[in-house]
């Protein structure tokens, strides 16, 4: 038993399963390139020791790799006297973000999480797919970066579309926006001409990558600057 709980959804699945989790992790290809990826970014810092494969096996034994609906995960992390701090590190567990492997990708995606529970030692987070995890946290992390974000609720029809004011002047800026299951539909940047650091702006027309308008709903973005981030919530509807 390695802490690793899961609660799921009466429906989520048409058989019965068993949560299979360990920390020996395979080393393979996606493995290693997603390894490179993630280094070469340099926004997080690996938590040593957190690697995880979890897998959900059905009555037969066969993998169950996605779910229908999301199932919630109960991930541990090691703070053996409950002061926050991460043990041996100077790591805040607030700071902690919860990555899965893509391994069609080779890339780690980062996972929507739900809350942290300090007495338990755990995050929580959403999911409805089984892969290799690990725990990450944010370089750099402050308190001195923060967004609001209006109208809230938007539509395609109204303008402006989505407006992010960013409270702070930051280089190398990007959002990146999720839906509710932990899936990343879009990247804003400077690049794409939806972020704009002088003004301390973004904009989202509540497209995703491919151009296509996402469905109505709750979405998270994240803010990533200068190794500091926040998380906000953003609604559309079509």
């Amino acid at each position: 038993d390695d802490g690793v709980s899961l609660k799921i959804e009466p429906g989520a699945s048409d058989t019965d399963c068993l949560l299979v989790s360990g920390g020996n992790i395979s080393i393979d290809d996606a493995w290693l390139t997603a390894g490179d990826k993630f280094d070469s970014v340099r926004r997080y810092r690996k938590i040593a020791g957190s690697e995880r494969d979890i897998r959900l096996l059905s009555r037969s034994g066969g993998n169950i790799q996605r779910l229908r609906k999301a199932a919630v995960i109960y991930y541990p992390y090691e703070d053996a006297d409950g002061d926050g701090t991460l043990d041996g590190t100077q790591t805040s567990a607030e700071s902690l973000l919860l990555f899965s492997l893509d391994e069609e990708r080779a890339s780690w995606e980062q996972v929507r999480l739900i809350s942290l529970d300090k007495a338990g030692r755990k995050l929580l987070a959403s999911l409805n797919h089984f892969s290799r995890f690990m725990l990450a946290a944010a370089i750099g992390t402050g308190e001195d970066i923060s967004a609001f974000n209006y109208p809230n609720p938007f539509n395609a029809n109204t303008a402006p579309y989505a407006v992010i004011d960013i409270q702070a002047k930051c280089e190398g800026l990007y959002i990146e926006i999720f839906n509710l299951i932990g899936d990343r539909v879009r990247v804003l940047d400077a690049v794409g001409a939806e972020v704009f650091p002088r003004d301390g702006l973004a904009e989202w027309d509540g497209k995703n990558d491919d151009g296509d308008f996402v469905s109505s709903g709750l979405y998270f973005y994240i803010l990533n600057a200068d190794g500091k981030i926040f998380k906000g919530k953003i609604t559309f509807i079509r």
